[in-house]
């Protein structure tokens, strides 16, 4: 019994360390998504060989593996010692790093799934040993409500100007607020619509359901001004599988109510967008390759990807090394004036670069994971909108990732790991 009181001790030395590094960490990448591209500081970046993302992904499935067959207790005592001996090692990483920068440690830090992994297994290992998980959710929400009043503000108050990266212009003038791209921003933005959505339709308290539709009011307004077809798509997407989880908890009269109001809010923040409704219609309108040269590009550079994947299929042509080797020989008459740094597709990106294995591994683990998490759903109440909520944005964000390169965003890494971390174990934290 002693023993058993002093190794509770001890492994709740860390709570307090691992908290602040998982939070600090999505406050960091959603709060300031502009700052890297895939890590989590653009100076400590470095090329990554071909072999290591395999490698590390090869690890991720081991992992993922051993906690859908393990019993919860051994996971608990399994992660115990692999978070601490992973928060040590990056600090010593961390450390060596700043005094003398070597390949070796970037490729040890710096990789994307290595990101991915400690924020999913750091989420996990909060929400079995403390009682302060609703901290993630309110913290998301605090988020989206801070783009909300940031959407508000530049669409209403800020006039036309263009400020700070604020709008982003292409054609037509697109919302990007403190993204560098209107397309991640609304890549988040469709997220926070389906999370808003699935909640409200689940919560009893009056103040509570106008907040949420307050905030999902302003997201869609900001949502439809980015003009981002991809993001638009995914939150379609994702409201549809938000719908096919509520039907269970959901009387129809009341599932019905709440798609009236989501189709009303809607079609008034079309009428509202100070881009104007035409606009929105015709850019949805124009999504033919025919009628859109940015489409017919897209299409063109998924073809060049393929054929890059099957000239190189096992291990790829390397991390980071797309836009090279795209020049080299694989790039069509027509995008000979365009630069590319990705096949504008997250996974004909991943599956060129480090090989179709690597592909095929890493969409493995998302269907696994998910799965997982969707099976771990609570049962009923308030708690079961955010959890649904959270997973079908997730949804919405993998359906996006088939128009642009956009789960090697540092937002998108650990803001979609962390939420499947969270809700992987919400069976765990309660056995």
């Amino acid at each position: 019994m002693k023993l058993s009181v002093l190794y509770g001790k001890i492994t709740l030395i860390p709570v307090f360390g691992i908290a602040i590094c998982c939070y600090g960490l999505l406050s960091y990448a959603l709060l300031y998504p502009s700052t890297g591209t895939g890590t989590i500081d653009r100076t400590l970046y470095g090329s990554l060989e071909k072999t290591d993302i395999f490698f590390l992904l090869i690890i991720m499935q081991i992992l993922n593996c051993f906690f859908i067959i393990s019993t919860p207790q051994l996971y608990r005592y399994f992660t115990d010692v692999m978070l601490s001996t992973l928060l040590i090692l990056f600090s010593i990483v961390i450390v060596l790093q700043a005094l003398r920068p070597t390949p070796i440690l970037y490729s040890l830090i710096n990789a994307n799934i290595c990101t991915g992994i400690m924020v999913f297994f750091m989420t996990i290992w909060l929400k079995t040993r403390t009682r302060l998980s609703y901290f993630f959710p309110a913290a998301l929400f605090a988020v989206f409500g801070f783009y909300a009043l940031v959407i508000l503000k530049i669409l209403y108050f800020s006039g036309k100007t263009q400020h700070n990266g604020i709008f982003f212009f292409h054609d037509i003038t697109r919302l990007s607020i403190i993204f560098d791209n209107p397309n991640h921003l609304g890549n988040m933005l469709a997220f926070g619509v389906v999370s808003c959505f699935a909640s409200v339709t689940l919560t009893s308290k009056r103040r509570v359901t106008i907040l949420l539709w307050s905030i999902l009011s302003l997201l869609m307004l900001g949502l439809i001004q980015t003009y981002s077809r991809g993001a638009w798509f995914g939150c379609v997407v994702g409201i549809f599988t938000a719908v096919v989880y509520l039907k269970k908890y959901l009387q129809r009269s009341k599932l019905y109510i709440s798609l009236a109001i989501l189709l009303a809010i809607t079609m008034l923040s079309f009428l509202a967008a100070p881009g104007g409704h035409t606009t929105v219609f015709s850019r949805a309108a124009c999504a033919l390759p025919s009628s859109d040269a940015a489409v017919g590009h897209r299409l063109e550079v998924w073809k060049s990807a393929v054929k890059m994947i099957r000239d190189h299929l096992s291990i790829g042509v390397g991390v980071g090394q797309f836009g090279e080797e795209l020049d080299k020989g694989y790039k069509p008459a027509s995008l000979v004036n365009l630069k590319y740094a990705s096949a504008m597709n997250n996974y004909l990106t991943l599956a060129a670069e480090a090989g179709l294995p690597t592909a095929l591994f890493y969409i493995l683990c998302l269907v696994l994971v998910c799965t997982l998490a969707s099976k771990r759903l609570p049962k009923e109440g308030f708690g079961a909108g955010i959890n649904i909520g959270m997973l079908c944005g997730v949804y919405s964000m993998l359906i996006f990732a088939y128009t642009t390169y956009s789960l090697g965003r540092v937002y998108a890494i650990i803001l979609v790991w962390s939420v499947l971390g969270y809700l992987v174990a919400e069976r765990v934290s309660h056995e």
